[in-house]
């Protein structure tokens, strides 16, 4: 089953906490997300190739 959509908010939330080194379970728990979820948008964020603080960077429409 494929994860469900977050709003693009949660995935800028996400990787701040990621940042902060939280794991995917806490990071599931402070953003009410399923951890499956949670899973998949990091998989899905570390298959760019690019940093968690230079995704923070781009636009909305990027990030999307």
């Amino acid at each position: 089953m494929a994860a469900k959509k977050i709003d693009i908010m949660d995935v800028r939330q996400l990787i701040q906490l990621k940042i902060k080194g939280e794991s995917n379970r806490s990071c599931s728990s402070s953003l009410a997300i399923h951890r499956n979820t949670v899973n998949y948008y990091v998989r899905q964020l570390k298959a760019t190739g690019t940093s968690y603080p230079d995704l923070l960077r781009l636009s909305d429409a990027q990030l999307s």
